[in-house]
């Protein structure tokens, strides 16, 4: 066996429900529509042969804070509505019953609580590969939302076999404001800085062991884990896409196949295990325990305390 590799990374159930006519189809069960994402398993719908998730959350915020990632969860999670939509002036179409009856306009919920976005495809778990198109809405960044029109569903472009992904954000102040000059709590005030659910779930430390046969992340993780597998040692050398303070620590996941013992060879003051979260089963150090490589990720900062709640 090999002995050492370093990778630095920057790293419900549902009732039953069907409906067929000869032009039209619905299923949504509990196992028709399932998908692991990096956060836990969701269960959509098929209608008309296209898969449909909506409603996923893809970060969550306070208002004027710096967004952060959502949590994740055990079980099945449902993705049959959409999510809410950022606060927003009223418009005059509103008001109009004429022109509200043209467009069907679905004006939602509105909340703080609107990182939400929506899913088609026509297929999935089959090892296609398939254009992607992320949607923004129209409004100027100023006002709408991904399910306010009909005609905004992505179902005509995923049966063209491409995915097509839309979402809702912060709008206006909401989502523009830049606070930073008022301090290091605002520093990553508005939509800037952060990365989420649609680049999280093609990360190649999202991907890992991979897949030959896959899309391209999907393959890349599975040659790079082929060639850093069977190795006695793995150190991966970690950084956050949040902000946090840390003393130098290693880090493990409790796999049963984790020593804290190695790992106080390192010299550091503190060890960290944590039992696994659904999203962890994808990294390279879980997939590196579990084939038998004694993995750490190491994490280093030139501050003098630990953020107990991001280390952990």
């Amino acid at each position: 066996m090999k002995n050492l590799f370093v990778f630095m990374t920057a790293g419900l159930m549902l009732a039953s429900c069907c409906c067929n006519t000869e032009e039209h189809s619905l299923i949504c069960d509990s196992s028709s529509a399932l998908v692991q994402t990096t956060y836990g398993t969701l269960s959509g719908y098929i209608e008309d042969g296209i898969y449909t998730f909506k409603g996923i959350q893809y970060a969550k915020a306070e208002r004027f804070m710096a967004p952060e990632y959502p949590d994740s969860w055990e079980g099945v999670q449902t993705a049959l509505y959409y999510g809410h939509q950022c606060h927003q002036a009223p418009r005059k179409t509103w008001e109009d019953d004429c022109e509200a009856f043209l467009y069907q306009w679905d004006d939602g919920t509105q909340s703080d609580d609107c990182l939400y976005l929506n899913v088609w495809t026509k297929g999935i778990n089959d090892k296609k590969k398939r254009p992607v198109m992320v949607w923004l809405h129209g409004g100027g960044y100023a006002m709408g939302a991904g399910s306010e029109l009909p005609f905004y569903d992505g179902t005509n472009l995923a049966k063209k076999d491409v995915v097509l992904v839309n979402l809702n954000h912060r709008l206006n102040a909401l989502g523009f404001l830049d606070l930073s000059d008022f301090g290091e709590k605002y520093k990553y005030s508005a939509n800037v800085g952060k990365r989420f659910w649609p680049i999280d779930n093609t990360d190649v430390n999202r991907r890992f062991p991979g897949n030959p046969e896959g899309d391209t992340v999907d393959r890349f993780a599975s040659m790079l884990f082929e060639k850093v597998g069977g190795y006695n040692y793995g150190i991966q050398f970690a950084s956050f896409y949040m902000p946090g303070d840390f003393i130098p620590h290693v880090r493990m996941m409790e796999t049963g196949f984790q020593s804290a013992s190695l790992a106080n060879l390192f010299g550091l003051q503190y060890v960290v295990i944590r039992s696994p979260k659904p999203m962890d089963t994808v990294t390279l150090n879980y997939n590196w325990q579990m084939t038998g490589t004694n993995a750490f990720s190491i994490y280093t900062n030139s501050t003098d305390n630990i953020d107990d709640k991001s280390a952990r």
